[in-house]
Formats: C-alpha cells, structure tokens, sequence
C-alpha cells in the first residue's frame, strides 16, 4: 500500500512501547508520500512518554498546527 498523502509522525524521546531507533525506518518506508512531518517530543518538554502524556496540550498544538499549514499549502 502507498501512501501519498501529507503525513505526520509524531514521537517520544522517552517511549516505552517505542524505540527512538523505530522511526528512520517508518520514514524511509514512506517514500510516496506527498510530505513528511516528523516531531520528536523531548524530557525538556515533559513530553517524552509514550502518546506524550505529560503534555498533551503540545501535542494537540502541533497537530493543530500541522493541519493549519498543510491545509495554507494546499490552498
């Protein structure tokens, strides 16, 4: 399956279902899509755990924000 469309992929320093190291081959295995976003949450935004709990608001921000620009670009 291809996926060709803008694409967000957010992540956690600190995760503990998700290796930091699991993300270069996510990105390299999306070499169709339309763009790539990829935002790794840090401790220094107590934001590091797994869904970023911690702070959520940061995360729904950057989401927000994401869309807001995706959407600017595609207009």
């Amino acid at each position: 399956m291809k996926i060709t469309q803008d694409f967000l992929l957010l992540g956690a320093e600190k995760d503990h279902f998700i290796p930091v190291e699991f993300y270069k081959p996510i990105i390299d295995s999306l070499p169709n899509v339309k763009s790539l976003t990829y935002r790794l949450f840090t401790e220094k935004e107590s934001a590091e755990n797994h869904c970023n709990a911690g702070n959520t608001k940061l995360a729904l921000d950057t989401i927000i924000n994401w869309i807001k620009v995706i959407k600017l670009s595609s207009d």
